[in-house]
């Protein structure tokens, strides 16, 4: 699993796609979460998920605009058919609406 835009790091406004990868050999779904602060690793809340696979292809929108300004950590997990799942990738990105 990839974010692979916005960056770690970035600065975003307004309404914006989380672009990236969710594969598996054995893909069942994969889920989008955020949380406060950067680096966060616990107190995710859900935002999106998906049943198919994406290949560097939009994850989730995102509104900014009801998210404090400052750092937010985003979070993809892929889960696969056995509800197994590797570690997810996490991007830090900067809110400034």
């Amino acid at each position: 699993s990839i974010i692979s835009a916005p960056g770690n790091g970035a600065t975003v406004s307004g309404v914006f796609s989380l672009i990236g990868t969710a594969s598996h050999e054995q893909f069942n779904v994969y889920k989008v979460e955020f949380a406060p602060g950067a680096d966060a690793g616990s107190g995710f809340t859900y935002l999106a998920d998906g049943r198919g696979q994406v290949f560097n292809g939009a994850l989730a929108n995102v509104d900014s605009r009801s998210l404090a300004n400052g750092p937010w950590t985003f979070q993809l997990t892929v889960v696969d058919l056995t509800g197994n799942y590797p570690d997810p990738c996490r991007v830090t990105i900067n809110v400034q609406n």
